[in-house]
């Protein structure tokens, strides 16, 4: 079976292996946005803990990961969690190696995979929730065409402390919302 490869304007995303988990898990591990916990799985937890079915076999609606390729090289990792059976929506999540981010990979990629998603998963609705003290993330966000839709306060619990989520997202029809505001 071959790899599923989505191509975006700039970067190539490919479905990541089993064998690839270690290169991913130290990408989220040197992020400072993920595990905050400073639980850092090692690499059969961390396989565990997103599924094999992330790794292994063709894209399902449990979700999958994908290898962020720029110019042949690995710039990070992308995914999809599950999407929901009704409401046809998902999260997406993503990590860039330090050395590429910056030069417009992350935009791209998002672009990409949620375009992919539109058209091949039946998807509705993407959205992802970055911590509302990671601009580097609201400008990729807002640069692939998401909404900032609201601040969630303390919305999860990182290094100790309650911290905000901002909640972006985009729809396959083009975001805009057909219910006008009361004058």
């Amino acid at each position: 079976m071959s790899d599923l490869v989505i191509d975006g304007a700039r970067v190539r995303l490919r479905a990541m292996r089993a064998g690839e988990v270690e290169r991913f898990r130290a990408w989220a591990a040197a992020t400072p946005w993920w595990y905050g916990t400073g639980r850092v799985p090692d690499a059969d937890a961390f396989l565990a803990e997103w599924g094999a079915h992330a790794f292994e076999g063709p894209a399902t609606e449990r979700g999958r990961v994908f290898v962020i390729e720029e110019k042949g090289e690995a710039a990070g990792a992308i995914a999809y969690n599950d999407i929901h059976p009704v409401h046809r929506a998902c999260e997406l999540e993503i990590v860039l190696n330090e050395a590429h981010t910056g030069k417009g990979c992350g935009p791209d990629a998002l672009r990409a995979l949620s375009d992919w998603l539109f058209a091949s998963m039946d998807v509705h609705r993407v959205y992802a929730m970055p911590h509302a003290d990671n601009p580097r993330a609201h400008r990729a966000y807002e640069k692939a065409g998401f909404t900032r839709e609201g601040l969630l306060r303390e919305a999860e619990r990182f290094d100790g402390a309650f911290v905000d989520d901002v909640l972006y997202a985009r729809v396959r029809s083009g975001g805009e919302s057909e219910i006008q505001p009361k004058q």
